[in-house]
């Protein structure tokens, strides 16, 4: 049960809100002037993007279930 906690613990830390945080990483890729690689660039930033939140959500979705193991136990 202890180890269910600290892991619990560690994903809480990981999902701490951070506003805005993504957006001004972003934004000077969004910006980019059109020409060149720009549009290849951007698209290549927004599947990065995707992929954090994809495993943010994982990371979310396994601290609801470790939050969840832990109030059930005896």
């Amino acid at each position: 049960m202890s180890r269910k906690r600290e892991q619990a613990e560690a994903l809480a830390r990981v999902d701490r809100p951070r506003p805005g945080h993504v957006d001004r990483c972003a934004r000077p890729w969004r910006d980019l002037k059109d020409g060149g690689r720009a549009e290849e660039m951007r698209r290549g930033l927004d599947e990065k993007i995707q992929g954090v939140e994809e495993r943010l959500a994982q990371k979310r979705a396994r601290l609801g279930e470790l939050e969840l193991e832990i109030k059930n136990a005896p």
